[in-house]
Formats: C-alpha cells, structure tokens, sequence
C-alpha cells in the first residue's frame, strides 16, 4: 500500500509491502535531473560503488530449473559483493527474474544499510495495492464513430514491484526499454566513478542495457549458462574469434553483414568479459573491479598474460613431442605388419616409409622455428618472477620497504622483467592479455597487503601443499612410464624366443618412445627438486613460527647472516635469461639497520622480511633451476631428433 501521507498519484510517496518492507519511491518526468531524484528517495547523503544488474525477466520465470541455478550464483554474489563494499544496487526493480533473485536474496537477512534501487517504466508496474501508474487525463467529449470501432486489445498485464527494494524510481513512460537511459543515469550520479554491470540471460531489454552500458565503458560481465542475450554475446564473440584466428583481421564483409551494428559494437568493445562459475567467483569479479589497485591489477593481468601463454606453448610443446614419438612407432608398426604379411607391394611401403619421416622432419622444423619449448620455458620463468614481484609488494619487505613509492617501485621492476622478456624468443608470440576483468585462478586476496601471517599461509604454505601434490603426481607418471618401457621391452625378448622377430622391432620402438618421453619430461629430476624445495620452505615455514611468538627477544643478526648464506651472493643464472636479481642488498640493509635501531632485536617487521625473503629465494632458485635444467634437455632432445630424422631420411632415400 502507499502510506497515507501521499496520494496513490503523487510524485513522492513511501510504499509499504505485506512483507513489512517500506520503500522510498519516485515519479521521474522527463526533464529530472538524476540527481534531484536521489534526494527525493534519501540517496543524496553520498556516492557509492553501483552494481547494475540486468538481464533476464520472462525468461527466467518459465524455466524452474534455469531460474533455480541462476538464483544460486547471482543473488548471493552480488549481495555479498555489495555489503563487503557498502555498494548499490540498481535493477529493474520488479519481481520477476533477475530483479526478484537479487530482492529474495536480501530478503531474509535485510539490514539496514542495504541499498536496492529499481528503475522501471510507470506505465508497466504497479505498486502495492494500486492500479496502472499513469498520469490522469482529461475527460473528452465522445465523438460518433462513423464506422464500426475494431474492439481494442487487451492491457497486458502489470508487473508488481519486487517487495525487497529499498527505493524505486519510476521512469516517464509506457514502454519496457523506456526506463533504460534513466537506470544509467541513476546508477552514474549514484556511483562515486566505480561500477559493474553484471549481465544474466535477457532479451531486447538486456541487450539496450548493455548497450548503454558499453557506450559508456562501464565494465560488464556476462554470466555464461543461462540462454537468452547472454548466448547471444557469447556466440558472437566466438565466431569474430573463430575469424580472426583464420586469418581475418576485421570481421568485416559476411560477418559484418550477419550481426547487427550494435551488436558488434558490443563485441569488439574492451569491457566486456565472459563468466561461468559460482557465486563466489562472481563476487571476486565484482570485488576485482571495486578495488583501487590499479598499478596491482596490471601487474596480475601481466602475470596472466605470461602465464596463460606459457599454459598454451607446454601444451603445444607436449603434444608434438608425443606426435613424433607416435609417428615413428606408427612406421614401426606398419613396417614390422608388411614383413610379417607381406601383403602390402613394394610401391606402398617404399610410400609409408618416406612419409614417416617425412612428417616427423615436419614436426622437428615446425617446433625449432616455433620454438615451443623454450618459449614456454622464458614465459613460465617469467611469470614466476611478476608473482614474486607481487608478494614483495603486497608485504611491503625488499625493495619495496625503502621509501620510494610502492607502485614507481613495482613498475620498474616490471618493466626490466618484460625488458629481459622482449630481448628472447618469447618476444614471437603474444604477451598481452587480452581480456578484459579479473583474470582466472586468482585467490580472494589476490589485491590486499598481507601481514606475515597471511603471507605464510597464502604463499609459503600453499607452495609446500602444492609440491606435496606435484611430487605424489609425478612419481605416478614415472612409475607408468617406466613400468610401459620394462614390460614392453620384456615383451620384446618373449616375443623374440617364440620366433616372432618381426615383432621385435615395433616393442622395441615403443619401449624407447617410452623412455624418450620419461627422459622429456624429467620426473625423476623434478620429484628431486621439489622435495627439496619443499623441505626447505618447511623449515622456513617451522622457523617463522617457532620465532613469530617472541620477535622482541631473538637477535636479528645470525637470521639475516643465514639468509646471506642462503642466497649466496643475491644473484644466480636462471630462466634463460641471464642474472636476475633475487635479493636486494638494499632490503637486507633495511633490515640490519632496522636491528640496530631495535637494540639489535628483530621486530616483526624484520621476521616478515626474512620470511617473505627466504620464500621468494626459494621458489626463485627452484624455478631458476627448472630453467636451466629443461633448456639442457630441450637441446639435447631436438639435437637427437634431427639426427634420427636424418637416418630415418638416409635409410628411405
């Protein structure tokens, strides 16, 4: 109901719900300014974060299922993204699909500082216990039809205000899509130059509200799984990839003519990015484009960058390798069946045992120019060392505990690693990540300064867990490996003794392919470094909690010698790429003279240096080792495949 204090026509009034709700409401006419509006709801006090919601109405409500798996992602992540960030809201404000998840999802646990704005036309919606919000008209004389009158079309009907709202401001017109410039110019004077606009499935309301959204560069996320635009989007984003990725560098001429102007207006913006996950996820993305670490946030989208293609090129690497491999046990085995049957004639071996070696050459010159494997191994490298980078920022200890400014700090630093990186092959392919929003795998405080403790469980700890996996995961991979190459080569010999020669040949190449592969991806190596490693991180781990309890009384000159001795002379060869620096005399001076200044007793501002500092060593020597060790193997391994392709050549010419 509308509260007694205003009349069901007034611009101004409180509207009370049966479920106890009250909300502030307002009749926009055309020429409001956003602002006047505000205050006329009580939203003037001051500017916010907003979060946009828009998207799916009808077409949620009438499939159960979609509207259940949508209500579990959307409502809880956006509610929790706005209280953590004492955010807006802004939606279309009626009850049914989008609106009403994000309504029920505030419902059962309302506080008080919750700010739910809906946008929607007057002339659609009806408020609690009214009819149709239009203006009154005058009365007009009736005229005498001349001919008979067709029998006018029904009134659709009304969408009801979703009950959980706080406030509603209610646009000047009739039509659905007519309150879109209005919601935007709400959410803006709202903002305090912070916003997302989170899309969910929709219609031809969502797709004007994108694009409004899109001509104003505010960053959108689009939710996949969930049919209607978001599809739409989705689609069309894949077929200009798809166009690209064959050559065209415009989806110009057919594809220009098969999506509309607005449509790939949208796409080949830069706000847009792709989402399917959970809640919690959605709300890291939310919380990603709330957090005003700019110079943090392009130094992870570097990382991502590095990391996502060094992903790409050990898969590419990965497979051509096991591609040659398989290539030259396929020739075994079609050489060893000819001389077993003997049904295939002269003309069709001499063919299959050229065109092996023929595809394996192929192979080898493909990844030599391409130069997978190394460049996987600098991007890898590379994007370890932006990681490192950003743990020493985020505790503040080595170079960044000086007086400089943080972000200048960090920036330089960035940009002599990516300097290292141009001046290698790596420089061939891309090193720019391309997507817009928060990149992948980033934990929940991937933006936030850690304290020691944070630090020892987000980084140190994490590390341990995670070479404990890789160690279990290698071993297993070995063992089959080596146990194919043992059974296969004993194979081999029954074979031989039962007179089966010809045979003899082919488990022969498959035990070799088996221990070539081994050889490649050196497990036996890796389970050895990583256990080390990781024993390593332990005592560190250990140590730091054994002095973390009492940092008053525990002098800081032997824990800064055994560092110096630890890292040796604060540089090593690694990555490929020449010396990079991994300890800072700068930083160990900091924390000598902070000693000094304590009466020689560490503060815990110096425990967390020489825990952030032996960690990040650690991890560095490690890397650096892998660096060097994978480059040896990858030059040893190319060296005998193109000496085996040249015998292979010489015995088919």
């Amino acid at each position: 109901m509308v509260d007694a204090g205003a009349s069901a026509g007034g611009r101004q009034a409180t509207l009370e719900f049966p479920n106890g709700n009250c909300a502030a409401r307002v009749r926009a006419a055309g020429s409001d300014i956003a602002e006047d509006l505000l205050r006329d709801v009580g939203l003037a006090d001051r500017q916010r974060p907003v979060i946009v919601v828009c998207g799916g109405a009808k077409e949620l409500d009438n499939r159960r299922r979609r509207m259940s798996r949508a209500s579990n992602v959307l409502g809880p992540a956006v509610l929790r993204a706005a209280r953590a960030h004492e955010a807006a809201i802004v939606d279309g404000g009626t009850r049914s699909g989008v609106m009403r998840i994000v309504g029920e999802a505030r419902g059962p646990g309302r506080a008080d500082d919750d700010v739910l704005v809906g946008v929607a036309p007057r002339g659609r919606v009806s408020e609690p216990g009214g009819q149709r919000e239009t203006e009154p008209v005058e009365p007009v004389e009736p005229v005498e039809p001349s001919e008979p009158s067709e029998p006018s079309e029904p009134l659709e009907p009304l969408e009801p205000l979703e009950p959980h709202h706080t406030h509603f401001v209610l646009a000047d017109s009739e039509q659905w899509g007519g309150e879109t410039e209005l919601l935007f110019r709400v959410a803006d004077a709202l903002s305090d130059a912070r916003k997302a606009v989170v899309l969910l499935s929709g219609g031809g309301n969502a797709r004007r509200e994108v694009l409004e959204a899109v001509r104003r560069e505010w960053p959108i996320v689009v939710v996949r799984g969930f049919g209607g635009f978001s599809r739409t989007l989705l689609v069309a984003d894949r077929v200009t990839r798809a166009v690209r990725w064959l050559g065209l560098a415009r989806p110009a001429g057919w594809l220009t003519d098969r999506i509309s102007p607005d449509l790939h207006m949208m796409i080949e913006s830069k706000t847009i990015s792709f989402f399917r996950g959970g809640s919690k996820a959605l709300e890291r993305w939310i919380a990603w484009e709330f957090a005003d670490r700019h110079a943090l946030k392009g130094v992870w989208r570097t990382f991502a960058a590095y990391d996502t293609q060094a992903s790409v090129l050990q898969t590419i690497f990965r497979v051509s390798q096991m591609a040659i491999i398989a290539v030259g046990i396929l020739a075994t085995a079609l050489a060893t069946f000819h001389a077993w049957a003997a049904r295939v004639d002269e003309d069709a071996a001499r063919l299959l045992t050229t065109i092996a070696p023929a595809i394996v050459a192929l192979l080898i010159a493909l990844g030599t120019r391409r130069a997978f494997g190394k460049r996987w191994i600098l991007l890898r490298a590379a994007a370890e060392s932006v990681k490192t980078e950003t743990y020493r920022y985020r505790t503040e200890t080595g170079p960044y505990r000086t007086g400089r400014s943080r972000d200048a700090v960090l920036a330089d630093r960035i940009a002599a690693i990516r300097a290292q990186l141009l001046a290698t092959e790596a420089a061939g392919g891309r090193l720019s990540y391309a997507r817009p929003g928060r990149p992948p795998a980033l934990d929940d405080e991937s933006l936030a300064d850690l304290g020691a403790a944070d630090y020892a469980r987000h980084r140190t700890a994490d590390q341990i867990g995670y070479y404990h996996k890789a160690v279990r995961r290698k071993i297993r991979r070995r063992n089959f490996l080596q146990w194919v190459a043992l059974a296969v080569g004993a194979a081999g010999s029954v074979i031989a003794a039962l007179g089966g020669e010809p045979w003899v040949a082919l488990t022969t190449a498959v035990s070799a392919g088996a221990a070539s592969y081994l050889a490649t991806r050196q497990h036996e190596q890796d389970v050895l470094i990583y256990n080390q490693a990781a024993a390593d991180l332990a005592s560190t781990y250990d140590e730091w909690l054994a002095t973390s309890g009492d940092l008053a009384t525990e002098p800081v000159g032997d824990a800064v010698d055994g560092l110096l001795q630890l890292t040796g002379e604060g540089t090593l060869e690694m990555r490929g790429m020449g010396p990079v620096e991994v300890i800072c005399d700068g930083a160990l001076a900091v924390t000598r003279n902070s000693a000094e200044a304590n009466g020689d007793r560490r503060t815990e501002e110096d425990a967390k240096e020489l825990l952030v500092e032996r960690t990040e060593t650690i991890l560095t020597d490690e890397v650096g080792a892998w660096a060097r060790r994978m480059a040896r193997v990858l030059e040893q391994e190319a060296k005998r495949q193109r000496e085996h392709a040249a015998t292979e050549a010489d015995g088919a010419g």
